[in-house]
């Protein structure tokens, strides 16, 4: 659990890195730590009370990552790209959250009764069944709630992954279960079973949550096209501000083809959208709309051709995609993220676009988008 918590954290150092340096070494520091944590479980090494310290310090280390974790998504960090600003719960954060609370909770075990063998492990192991039981309802009812939101730009499926958690946690619980029965010699080999196979889902998880499924794609490396817009949390654009009844066309994504071949687009659908002050209309591709000045004009894009068919030639620019939008009551709306379906060298493929595009709509003060 302490390897699957800290390649979490070292898979997300790039994509931290380029919203604050300082977030970046965070994950690089707590990740590392975590993997040599890790391969030191396997074989502690040195007298009895360096052992006691290094585990420890697993526990203290472990529960503080998740308070920091808390922290920026209750109140908001003080510093890094939006200060002070909460951050949304994802699939990533929350099963590194999962995987550091069970390295504690068995590192304290540890610490507190010292052989597993001993019958005092019973009442602690009961307990940690209970805990996981309840995380995977919880994991559970906070997806069918939307409170657990997977960001669209990382995690392409969604609904594997909460199978692979929920899976993992009724192990965990029936893995804690078997150390308060505690199981005699025949039933060792189950036991290894159930841990080889918790390893597995762990690695899963990790794999499934691996940001390089996302993002903006700068440097071409997960897919044949890319945005070039050069936005991001911490230079988003302005908010667009509308009255009721108005329309407006706002180039969302500018995107670009790099690969070794043209791509077709399929279809771009916005995949997550907080609030409903404004209705999309359309969603097109105008290439006379080729900067970011021309990102908002009044009415409906008259230039714009549908996105079905459009191929996209590499070394040709930039290909604006233009939602046109139709304000119908007072609020803010943020257009977070869109999916763009293409075909590549005959294959069908999908991947996440984080647009940061934000409309106000009436003369409510509009905050800083997200």
């Amino acid at each position: 659990m302490a390897l699957a918590a800290g390649l979490v954290h070292l898979a997300q150092v790039q994509v931290h890195a380029e919203e604050d340096l300082s977030f970046g070494a965070f994950f690089a520091v707590v990740g590392a730590l975590q993997v040599a944590g890790a391969l030191y479980l396997v074989r502690p090494v040195g007298p009895k009370r360096l052992v006691r310290r290094v585990f420890a310090f697993g526990v203290v280390g472990s529960l503080a990552t998740i308070g920091i974790w808390a922290a920026s998504r209750t109140l908001g960090l003080p510093f890094g790209a939006e200060p002070g600003e909460p951050e949304e719960v994802g699939l990533a954060d929350a099963a590194a959250d999962l995987f550091e609370l069970f390295t504690a909770l068995l590192l304290s075990m540890w610490l507190r009764h010292g052989d597993p063998a001993r019958f005092r492990w019973r009442r602690s192991a009961v307990g940690g069944s209970i805990v996981a039981l309840g995380l995977a309802g919880l994991w559970l009812a906070l997806r069918a709630l939307e409170i657990l939101d997977p960001d669209p730009r990382l995690v392409l499926q969604p609904e594997l992954t909460d199978a692979v958690a929920v899976a993992f946690l009724l192990l965990t619980s029936a893995w804690f279960a078997g150390l308060a029965i505690r199981p005699g010699r025949p039933l060792r080999l189950a036991g290894a079973l159930v841990v080889g196979s918790l390893l597995v889902l762990e690695l899963s998880l990790v794999a499934f949550t691996i940001p390089a499924r996302g993002g903006q794609n700068i440097e071409c490396r997960y897919a044949p096209l890319a945005e070039d817009s050069g936005l991001s949390h911490a230079r988003p654009p302005e908010p667009v501000h509308m009255d009721v009844g108005q329309t407006r066309s706002v180039v969302a994504l500018l995107l670009v083809a790099c690969g070794d071949a043209p791509v077709e687009l399929a279809a771009i659908e916005p995949i997550r959208v907080v609030g409903s002050a404004v209705q999309i209309e359309r969603i097109a591709i105008d290439r006379t709309r080729t900067q970011r000045s021309d990102k908002v004009r009044s009415g409906p894009s008259v230039t714009a051709v549908p996105v079905g068919g459009v191929v996209m030639v590499p070394g040709a620019g930039r290909y604006p995609v233009v939602i046109e939008v139709r304000a119908v009551d007072q609020g803010r709306v943020d257009t977070a993220a869109f999916r763009v379906d293409y075909v590549f060298k005959g294959e069908k493929r999908s991947f996440g676009f984080a647009s940061f595009t934000a409309f106000c709509v009436g003369h409510e003060a509009c905050e800083r988008p997200r």
